[in-house]
Formats: structure tokens, C-alpha cells, sequence
């Protein structure tokens, strides 16, 4: 019961997704024939928090589409290597206000605008990627990038980072159409 509510709500957040989510891969590659996974340690510069967030929801999306995690590298598997660094960019939110004039016939006009910043001038993202590397080879990569909001608590942001993570992955594997 407990696992349908999850997906749907999943479901939910992934319609809220970010527009920003990019995915490449190795043109030529037989997906269909990899079915297991290791985890990579994540790089010592990311966010060890996001990243545990990022490993765990890897995990539980590929075990539920049946694949198999193994602890060690394998030839007929992928070792699927995880980020999640925390940026600052500049907030997109502010009020604009146009003024303008005008005449009618061979009169002239005048016009103006300005922008006013509601809220922060920045905002903090996450960047999550997830590289799909088999035998040294970097086969498929998932981007995205996440708003993180101040006062989320650690649930909301778990909830969050497996929707993106979900989005991300049910990309995979790729189809020629795509």
C-alpha cells in the first residue's frame, strides 16, 4: 500500500519537474544487455547529504525496474557514478512595470520600464548528475537542475531528489526517437 501512495506522489512531483533535465548517450550502445549496477563513491567535493540522496534514490529506481545491484564492477554491468553540488544563481524574480505614452497621427511617444527584485537576488541549486560508465566508458549521463527552497526539511528534500532522480532515469534506457 505504502509503495503505491509513494509512486503517486512521485508522479505528482515529476509533473512539477525541472524543464531543465538533459540526458546523452553513446549512440550504437545495446542497453537492453545490462541489467546490473554498482554504486560509485561519490567525488569528494560533493555535498555528502545530496549525494546520499542522490545514491538512494538511484538505487531504489533500479532495483524496481529489476536490475541488480552488485558490489564490485562487472563487465556486464555499469557503474553508475552520482553528483550533487549545491550553486548559487541569480533569483529570476522580480516585478516589471512599463509606463508609456503616445499620440495619435505624426506625434511621437514615449515609453519606459523597470524591473523591481521581489525576494532574494539569488537562490541555491542543486546540480545532479548521473554517469552510466561501463569498462572505462561513460555510455549515458543524466543532468538536472533542482531549486532548493530554505525551509525545506530533510522529507521534503528526499521527496524531491527521487523525483528528479525518477525523471532522470525513466529516460533510461534511450530509445532511437528520442
Amino acid at each position: 500500500m505504502k509503495m503505491p501512495l509513494m509512486m503517486i506522489g512521485l508522479s505528482l512531483l515529476l509533473g512539477c519537474a525541472s524543464p531543465s533535465a538533459q540526458v546523452d548517450y553513446q549512440a550504437g550502445t545495446d542497453f537492453s544487455q545490462i541489467r546490473a549496477f554498482t554504486l560509485a563513491s561519490p567525488s569528494p567535493e560533493a555535498d555528502s547529504l545530496m549525494a546520499q540522496r542522490i545514491r538512494t534514490a538511484a538505487s531504489q529506481h533500479l532495483q524496481h525496474r529489476g536490475w541488480q545491484q552488485q558490489p564490485h564492477e562487472s563487465s556486464d554491468g555499469i557503474t553508475l557514478f552520482y553528483q550533487g553540488h549545491i550553486a548559487t544563481r541569480p533569483a529570476k524574480s522580480g516585478l516589471q512595470i512599463g509606463l508609456g505614452a503616445g499620440s495619435f497621427g505624426s506625434s511621437g511617444g514615449i515609453s519606459g520600464g523597470v524591473t523591481i527584485p521581489i525576494g532574494d537576488d539569488e537562490q541555491q541549486v542543486l546540480l545532479v548528475q548521473l554517469d552510466m560508465v561501463q569498462n572505462g566508458q561513460l555510455l549515458w549521463r543524466g543532468q538536472d537542475e533542482l531549486r532548493l527552497r530554505a525551509n525545506q526539511d530533510p522529507s521534503q528534500r528526499n521527496a524531491q531528489i527521487s523525483a528528479a532522480v525518477q525523471q532522470l532515469l525513466g529516460q533510461f534506457p534511450p530509445t532511437a526517437n528520442k
